[in-house]
């Protein structure tokens, strides 16, 4: 289940790709492997369609680039602490974080800053999601630069529940 082989013989089988799914076994063809719901997505080598899921979706869409140190995750948690992975070391240049802030029910997020110290030429945004998928946004707050001074916070509040 979860697989394909197209060939005879000794050979592996193939898993069915990220986004599909297949419960059966004996297939033979990639082809046999069934597509997601519109705006769900899957692991590869998924069994069933229970695997299929909006996470997976936003993971496979947005958060598959990341570069550097960074743990780029969907965020589900009601609160919690973002940080790019690099601990004590500076993070790596052509760093590309990505983190999407969607706790189930949310009808309102705020994130509050109370570190960050960013280089010169770098910079962090903040988008408010206008859709589930995040293929639509719009930058809130101003891009945020430099350091922040000690002892001040920065809160950023969006209304659509998805950051």
């Amino acid at each position: 289940t979860g697989m394909y082989k197209s060939t005879m013989g000794s050979e592996a089988c193939t898993e069915c790709p990220a986004g599909t799914f297949q419960p059966a076994t004996g297939r033979t063809s990639q082809q046999d492997c069934i597509v997601c719901p519109d705006k769900t997505s899957s692991p590869a080598g998924s069994t069933a369609a229970w695997q299929c899921s909006i996470e997976q979706y936003v993971r496979d869409k947005w958060l598959g680039t990341c570069y550097g140190y960074c743990d780029c995750q969907l965020y589900q948690e009601t609160q919690g602490t973002l940080s790019d992975g690099s601990a004590s070391s500076n993070y790596v240049d052509g760093s590309v974080c990505r983190w999407i802030i969607s706790p189930p029910g949310a009808t309102e997020i705020t994130l509050t800053v109370t570190a960050l110290d960013v280089a010169a030429g770098d910079r962090v945004v903040v988008t408010e999601c206008l859709d589930v998928d995040c293929t639509s946004g719009v930058a809130v707050g101003g891009d945020v630069s430099g350091s922040l001074p000690s002892g001040q916070p920065i809160s950023i509040t969006v209304g659509s529940g998805v950051m």
